[in-house]
């Protein structure tokens, strides 16, 4: 029978071992015990800023009538208080993140080629935003240069780090084609090509394999459902009352589509390739051309931007995205989805199964398409 001061030495031992075990965990940095389920799913793939996609921290911009683009070229444009600018999506795909001014506002320029997706919103001054390097379900994680936070592009929220939970501010953006973009605002901005990469880099279709490929993503999904194409557009909607998604292809077929998101009247247009979302407060809406709407009263709005004609009101844009559907529905498992009366259940696409998922760990030519080299850490 052991005796009392052998038991107090045990559990002192115990106690001691306990520590140390608490102490090295926190010293070599492993909180993954400490974290919550969104933070476990981040991924490590590459270094914060990686030579592969280094961010655009001072962006140089060059005219309209400068452009190195196609009319077909898809950009990411945001307008601010009169000002246009637009971001080429060749330009993105190796950058992800610019941080620069828009109307005198601090702004961050996102986007992610594995999922498609343009997130713009403010920043604060002297606040800048790069490539973390790791992923969240096969999306672009961000981190923030004052607090090392790390933020979710899809989510548009911080997910780990001191502003956990702090929401971005979303700016409305418009993935949309570099023809219609320059008809709409003659006078936007246009990225330069920045002098980072070799010029020709930029014109290489770096993505073109991964975009024509069924398969979604890099990493294996959470969440799956065949409505359409895993690498189909669709125009991710939020407000108060839920979520929902629209194909492009049936806001292209209908250009203007009223709709109720719970409770919320909405208008979602489409336009040189660009979807948007507004709250609508019971305007009856008709295509009218080009890039513009008439109401039940003969007032004139402009699709995109959502401004009557004249200038004296502008519909409330919501918070919406262009992404591919794979990626919404991981974020989204509980989005409504909108099928038109046009389309029966047999006209939707289902793909084959052996493409619902993405098995073990990503292969080194997606790393390499991603971001140039695989990381082994």
């Amino acid at each position: 029978m052991r005796s009392p001061v052998t038991f107090r030495r045990e559990k002192l031992y115990a106690v001691l071992c306990l520590l140390l075990i608490v102490g090295f965990l926190v010293c070599t940095n492993q909180r993954y015990i400490f974290w919550d389920e969104t933070e476990r799913k981040i991924v490590d793939v590459l270094p914060k800023d990686p030579s592969q996609i280094p961010p655009i921290y001072h962006p140089t911009f060059v005219s309209a009538a400068e452009s190195y683009l196609g009319n077909d070229d898809m950009v990411v444009g945001v307008l601010k208080d009169a000002e246009a600018k637009a971001y080429p999506v060749m330009v993105l795909e190796r950058h992800e993140v610019v941080d620069d001014v828009i109307g005198g506002v601090p702004v961050v320029v996102s986007y992610c080629p594995l999922t498609g997706s343009p997130v713009v919103f403010e920043r604060q001054e002297n606040v800048v935003y790069g490539v973390s390097g790791k992923l969240l379900k096969n999306n672009l994680v961000l981190y923030d240069n004052r607090t090392e936070s790390l933020w979710s592009q899809i989510m548009m929220r911080a997910v780990r780090g001191n502003l956990k939970g702090t929401a971005f501010k979303i700016l409305p953006s418009h993935l949309m084609k570099w023809g219609a973009w320059v008809r709409l605002f003659p006078s936007t901005k246009l990225l330069a090509l920045p002098s980072t990469l070799r010029q020709p880099q930029y014109f290489q279709m770096n993505y073109a394999e991964y975009r024509e490929s069924p398969a979604p993503g890099i990493f294996p999904l959470e969440n799956i459902n065949g409505t359409f194409p895993f690498k189909q557009y669709v125009l991710g909607v939020q407000t108060e009352g839920g979520s929902k998604a629209y194909s492009f292809d049936v806001l292209e077929r209908e250009t203007i589509l009223h709709d109720l998101i719970g409770n919320e009247r909405v208008v979602l247009t489409f336009y040189g390739g660009s979807g948007q979302a507004f709250k609508n407060a019971g305007h009856v809406f008709q295509f009218l051309s080009d890039a513009y709407m008439k109401d039940e009263t003969g007032n004139i709005w402009n699709v995109v931007t959502g401004e009557l004609a004249n200038g004296t009101e502008r519909l409330e844009a919501l918070v919406y995205l262009p992404v591919y559907w794979f990626a919404w529905y991981d974020f989204h498992p509980d989005t409504e989805i909108y099928i038109s009366n046009r389309e029966r259940p047999q006209d939707l696409k289902y793909p084959e199964r052996h493409n619902l998922v993405s098995v073990g760990r990503p292969s080194f030519e997606m790393l390499q398409m991603w971001g140039g080299e695989s990381s082994e850490q």
